[in-house]
């Protein structure tokens, strides 16, 4: 594990831990910009997309690869960055009941994915952290 995706994660885990993010609610305003998701992200099977809390998780993903991630979960709803150039980009998986998975990425110009959360409508995590 490289030292920035401890770092990552244990900031991640940290923040739901202290109930910090329940859904980081910027993440879903005018504070980030939706980006066009990058070609080399696409595996060359996709399922369909996570549709309901009910399926998280699903089958284990058998690496931290963002490609590998979308093959178990389907094509993201929104890939977000933040208008400031700086700070974390999200993977975003709008569901039919309200629920949002999140998938931190530490870079749009990597490959890999820190961690990745289910969250209820009302922003509180729910279910285990996939990291």
């Amino acid at each position: 594990m490289t030292l920035l995706r401890f770092v990552s994660i244990a900031l991640f885990s940290s923040a739901l831990v202290a109930g910090t993010p329940r859904i980081p609610q910027d993440v879903l305003t005018d504070a980030y910009v939706s980006v066009e998701i990058p070609k080399q992200w696409m595996p060359a099977q996709i399922r369909s997309a996570i549709a309901a809390a009910a399926d998280y998780p699903r089958a284990a993903v058998r690496s931290v690869q963002i490609k590998d991630l979308i093959e178990v979960y389907g094509r993201p709803s929104r890939l977000v960055r933040p208008k400031s150039g700086s700070g974390y980009s999200f993977l975003v998986y709008s569901l039919a009941d309200g629920y949002t998975m999140l998938v931190y990425v530490p870079s749009i110009d990597g490959s890999a994915f820190a961690a990745a959360q289910l969250f209820r409508p009302d922003g509180q995590a729910e279910g285990p952290l996939l990291k």
